[in-house]
């Protein structure tokens, strides 16, 4: 297929049932001039055979076989590596695309010669039935490119009602990006089996190399949220990984010369992720537990020393956060 306007990368490793309906909404898509890369990760639920069968029928799907588990960071890369679209997007290989979603990026981008293209995601609960929506604030690509900054940083001011509107989780999957772009900014996902919050890493990098970038305030993408998955929740959150991603968070941010005038967004970011990622391994591994609140990281031990008990509080959400979080702040303030 010639003149491919977007590839949609999936690593795929088991993503059971809601696979057949992740698939079938890429096939459905109303742009047509699209290839799909399927990044098999040794899954073992029979994901694989299903995609070789479609794949023989189909000549826009390809995909590559990892001889070992790469996780989704270096997955991704590979599908990068090989994308031969102007555009390429990403998909969860269990979230389901609206039928129109690439095809309103892509018109969206070259109307406006973005590097990047912006819709709204909509979030799912499975178990609860629960849907959340979070509209952008404002289409100027140039206000919206330093809110979202802002945003992957450390989230916005609550007290600003311009904001309130709108959330973001550093996805990368309700955007497509132009490809040269990323090729030129040598702009890649971490290996994820060292570090963490991958999509967050690269949609900051993005943001702040990208020319321009532009946004339509219409649901394009479904993201399946599955409560419970308490073993796979702790590989992708446990703390050696998360103390990988503050330093690599810290040295992007330096590097673009803006840690100084997002400092405060940045030590209040790691809090929170540091009494998550604690609590985890409190409920996994107690002896690590120990080993890592006696072995911080700079930042780490900063962020705990500048905030305040109430601060420390309010973003504890459970009984045994806000115990593990006053600890810590007594623990780094003291040594």
């Amino acid at each position: 297929m010639e003149n491919i306007k977007v590839s949609v990368i999936i690593p795929v490793y088991n993503a059971g049932e809601n696979l057949k309906k992740c698939i079938n909404s890429l096939m459905s898509q109303t742009l047509k001039e699209i290839e799909l890369i399927f990044v098999l990760d040794c899954p073992t639920d029979g994901s694989d055979i299903y995609i070789k069968t479609i794949a023989k029928q189909v000549d826009r799907i390809t995909y590559i076989e990892n001889s070992t588990n790469q996780h989704i960071g270096n997955s991704r890369n590979l599908g990068i590596s090989i994308a031969r679209g102007e555009y390429i997007g990403f998909c969860d290989h269990d979230d389901v695309c609206e039928k129109n979603m690439f095809e309103l990026l892509y018109n969206n981008a070259r109307l406006n010669l973005a590097d990047i293209s912006m819709g709204v995601p909509k979030y799912i609960y499975e178990t609860s039935g629960i849907e959340e929506e979070y509209y952008y604030p404002t289409l100027d690509s140039s206000e919206l490119q330093n809110i979202m900054t802002k945003m992957i940083v450390g989230g916005l001011s609550s007290d600003s009602p311009k904001y309130q509107f709108y959330k973001s989780h550093g996805v990368i999957w309700d955007k497509i990006y132009r490809k040269d772009f990323i090729t030129e900014n040598n702009i890649r996902f971490v290996d994820t089996n060292q570090c963490t919050y991958e999509d967050n890493l690269f949609l900051l990098e993005s943001i702040l190399k990208c020319r321009k970038l532009c946004a339509l305030n219409k649901i394009i993408y479904n993201h399946i949220i599955e409560i419970g998955n308490s073993a796979s929740t702790y590989n992708y959150s446990e703390y050696t990984k998360v103390k990988n991603y503050i330093e690599t968070l810290a040295n992007i941010l330096k590097t673009n010369n803006i840690f100084q005038s997002l400092e405060n967004r940045f030590y209040n970011s790691i809090v929170s992720y540091t009494i998550f990622s604690l609590s985890l391994e409190y409920r996994h591994n107690r002896v690590k537990l120990l080993q890592h609140i006696f072995s911080p990281n700079k930042y780490t031990k900063e962020a705990f020393k500048s905030i305040t008990v109430k601060q420390l509080l309010a973003i504890s959400q459970s009984k045994f956060g806000k115990m593990m979080s006053i600890m810590t702040k007594v623990l780094y303030s003291i040594f």
